[in-house]
């Protein structure tokens, strides 16, 4: 059943969803037919209730506003659990939630655990505000703890042998942009010329929450200076190098980003430049809320983590104030 599981979800569509029943069906039937099924055995069937709770809840996560890539990973992570498990929803206890992360402990680090007991947390979670628990076993599951690494921006020097490792005003115009505005990588895909032209725009982010960004002088010299240049009429900020030049691929701008590190070997890629964004921003005197508002953290130990202040600048502060 393993080798039909991985075909089919190989067809699922972007919410997670197989819509052609006729394909699943030829699917299966293709698959058994190199098995001998022996119809005399008696085996307990075991069924679960699962996916169709499972549905329901990635809907309503949905109308809560998260985006399709957040549903299309809790929708893996909570299907692999099922075939896990395979048992009814009120059968579950907590050492079946344990052995399955035991299980996932095998091929994942501390964090991506902690990312799988949250997202388990919360289908449980929902699970009991409807009704549909006689108890929550995942209420005793704990995060385990683990180092947190500081993410480094990139310093002054490693930005201008980067600059300078731009081979075309393309490059330029999408390492400015990242770099000024702290936007994602797949913001910055669905934003149109018109949009950023005056340097202070609208994005949507995660969640579908909308926030305000900026620009500075430099980087709107780039930006129209590649847009002057560039082939094709798409209204989009950056398009492709190829007719027909429409919308560019999130995963074309990222290899453009990996391309300008590889040749001054440096370990660039596109959320390095919003880390360093947040970093320069706070060693140079933005407050800590403004900050959390331009990257669009819900919460500020978010922006915390992902910008901390160097040492140098500590010792900087501590040397100003506390010279006694």
């Amino acid at each position: 059943m393993r080798s039909i599981t991985k075909i089919i979800v190989d067809r699922l569509d972007e919410e997670g969803i197989i819509t052609d029943y006729i394909l699943a069906s030829n699917i299966i039937d293709s698959t058994l037919a190199k098995y001998h099924i022996d119809t005399t055995a008696n085996f307990p069937v075991i069924s679960t209730d699962l996916p169709e709770y499972i549905q329901t809840y990635l809907k309503t996560r949905q109308f809560d506003g998260l985006s399709k890539s957040t549903l299309r990973v809790y929708f893996y992570m909570l299907q692999e659990l099922t075939y896990f498990m395979n048992k009814p929803i009120n059968n579950i206890t907590i050492n079946d939630l344990r052995d399955f992360l035991h299980y996932k402990s095998h091929n994942n680090s501390l964090i991506s655990i902690c990312s799988i007991i949250s997202c388990i947390k919360s289908f449980w979670e929902w699970l009991d505000l409807e009704g549909l628990l006689e108890d929550n076993p995942a209420k005793f599951l704990h995060y385990p703890k683990y180092t947190k690494n500081v993410r480094e921006g990139l310093g002054v020097v490693d930005i201008e042998v980067c600059r300078e490792s731009c081979n075309s005003n393309r490059e330029r115009a999408v390492f400015e942009f990242l770099l000024a505005s702290g936007c994602r990588i797949g913001e910055a895909k669905d934003l149109l010329y018109s949009d950023v032209i005056t340097g202070e725009f609208q994005v949507i982010g995660k969640g579908s929450k909308i926030r305000y960004c900026y620009l500075n002088k430099k980087c709107q010299m780039y930006l129209n200076r590649y847009h002057d240049n560039r082939k094709g009429n798409s209204p989009f900020l950056f398009t492709q190098l190829r007719y027909p030049y429409e919308q560019v691929s999130t995963r074309a701008l990222q290899d453009e980003i990996t391309s300008i590190g590889k040749r001054c070997h440096i370990h660039l890629y596109p959320h390095r430049l919003r880390h360093t964004f947040a970093s320069a921003a706070l060693e140079n005197g933005a407050s800590l809320t403004s900050v959390q508002k331009i990257l669009g953290h819900s919460k500020i130990s978010t922006t915390q983590v992902y910008a901390k202040l160097s040492q140098a600048s500590i010792k900087n502060e501590y040397l100003r104030y506390f010279n006694i």
